[in-house]
């Protein structure tokens, strides 16, 4: 009977250990890998990247014609643009150089543009990073306002556009 109670006992005591050594959680998720092996999360797509979040307008540069220098240009009410963009392929635009309304949006170039179409209008791309939208404008004239509102002249020049997520 003391054999049987010591052997029960080394039974139950080697369980235990075993138990103890058990490994319980899986390998940490590296978060320098994203979508890599193991249990990390799959990388956002850029369909997710573009959408999450609305984009505005961060700098609009003007190089007049004839001339090598850029300088930043005040666009009345640019503060405002916005392009918001769903995960569908649809999206709204508010102000910038094509009007406020509905719009479509498609990537291209192996998803280094986004063609942007405005409902009844034609398509404008845009060079695209998961952190930046870029355009460049040639042959745009713009008219110079006063601190009045007033006119007071036009400049002719090619616009580049920068465009950045909101935070």
């Amino acid at each position: 009977m003391k054999l049987m109670n010591k052997s029960l006992m080394v039974v139950l005591m080697g369980m235990l250990v075993f138990a103890a050594c058990k490994k319980d959680n899986p390998t940490p998720t590296d978060p320098n890998n994203p979508g890599g092996s193991g249990n990390n999360p799959p990388a956002p797509t850029n369909t997710q990247l573009i959408s999450a979040k609305p984009w505005k307008l961060s700098s609009s540069r003007l190089i007049e014609q004839g001339q090598t220098d850029t300088t930043n240009v005040t666009i009345v009410g640019s503060a405002d643009w916005r392009f918001t963009f769903a995960a569908n392929g649809t999206g709204t635009i508010v102000g910038t150089f094509l009007n406020s309304g509905e719009m479509s949006w498609a990537f291209a170039a192996n998803e280094t543009r986004v063609d942007i179409t405005k409902t009844g209008s034609s398509a404008v791309s845009y060079n695209y990073t998961p952190t930046s939208l870029t355009r460049t404008i040639p042959n745009v004239t713009l008219t110079l306002l006063d601190a009045g509102g007033n006119p007071v002249g036009q400049v002719t020049g090619t616009v580049l556009e920068a465009w950045e997520k909101m935070p």
